[in-house]
């Protein structure tokens, strides 16, 4: 029966049930998920950047063509310039459940993110914590 064999996933919406989760429904954030990561963020979320919100671009934490889902947590607001340092090699960008983000360095240095200009502060979690792995 349908009902035996049913998979159930939670979906998150916003104040119009827009959703906010796809999964892999589909690659590339919808214009909703953007206002909510860009209101979420306020901006590109490398430290020390203070990039107009319209410059930014969203990116998956895991790239949605290694399996990452195009889910708000695992999306984050960078700039051009940021996004490009992300991608780069020995360059790992991580999230954790809490909805923040942490970098590890080609070096090993960790560091967090920030949200509207404020960068988190304390030691970054383990990378067991880490919810896009």
């Amino acid at each position: 029966s349908l009902i035996c064999d049913a998979e159930l996933q939670a979906l998150l919406t916003d104040s119009a049930n827009n959703p906010l989760n796809l999964g892999r429904t589909k690659r590339l954030a919808t214009p909703q998920q953007r206002r909510a990561i860009i209101i979420r963020d306020g901006g590109c979320v490398m430290p020390g950047c203070d990039c107009p919100t319209a410059w930014v671009e969203i990116h998956h934490i895991k790239l949605y063509g290694a399996g990452g889902t195009t889910d708000i947590l695992i999306l984050a607001a960078l700039c051009r310039r940021h996004h490009g340092i992300t991608h780069r090699k020995g360059w790992d960008m991580h999230a954790t459940a809490d909805g923040w983000f942490w970098w590890t360095t080609p070096s090993g240095h960790t560091f967090w993110s920030q949200r509207h200009g404020v960068q988190r502060t304390g030691p970054t979690p383990p990378l067991t914590a880490d919810i896009a792995a």
